[in-house]
């Protein structure tokens, strides 16, 4: 479970980050840069595609990955959680998907914002961020190397499924709202304070992927 990458490997003093950079062959920082790198390849790529080729932000959040390792290094993901799947119905019909919701259905919905804040919400602020904060604790690896890796193949992807001209519109919108200078990020505290866990709140923050 990725949420225990930060917690101490059984039987050694290190946390399961360092053990998972372990495989990757040279230095401790060009290991953990490595790691950081397929890490993110494997992650992000994947999630990206499904909101803007089909309209759907994945709840991938830490709790709910599982990643992948074989000989030595990370192979992929995952995610054991649909509950909190979010879908964007113009997107989806746009795929050639025609799905009937139940009604009132709370995944369901026409709003982008929505469905982009949420893959923004799971994948940057709560998944990325924490790893990334381990990794500088465990490896050294400075949080701002991290980001702009994850800048890097967020906009290489971008770049090349714009090419697909189904999804030249959808891939500048996701890229003008991942990769602009301010942020909403979920706060949560306040959701808690109001008693409306399932009714998201927000606050401005500035974006690490800017």
């Amino acid at each position: 479970m990725c949420a225990a990458l930060g917690e101490r490997a059984p039987g050694h003093d290190a946390p399961l980050i360092a053990a998972l950079a372990d495989g990757y062959p040279g230095a401790p920082a060009a290991r953990a840069e490595a790691m950081i790198g397929d890490y993110i390849e494997r992650l992000v790529p994947p999630l990206l595609r499904l909101l803007v080729a089909h309209g759907l932000a994945l709840e991938a959040h830490l709790q709910n990955c599982l990643v992948v390792s074989s000989a030595g290094r990370v192979r992929g993901f995952i995610i054991r959680d649909l509950g909190g799947v979010r879908v964007h119905r113009p997107r989806l019909r746009a795929a050639g998907h025609a799905i009937a919701f139940a009604p009132g259905s709370f995944i369901a919905t026409d709003s982008l914002d929505e469905v982009q804040r949420k893959l923004s919400h799971v994948l940057l602020h709560a998944h990325l961020t924490a790893v990334f904060a381990w990794a500088e604790r465990a490896l050294g690896l400075d949080p701002r190397v991290s980001w702009a890796r994850a800048r890097a193949v967020i906009t290489r992807a971008l770049a090349t499924w714009s090419r697909e001209p189904r999804l030249r519109e959808a891939c500048a919108r996701d890229r003008e709202f991942l990769l602009a200078p301010r942020c909403l990020a979920k706060a949560l505290f306040r959701m808690r304070l109001i008693d409306r866990s399932s009714e998201y709140r927000y606050t401005e923050v500035d974006n690490a992927l800017a």
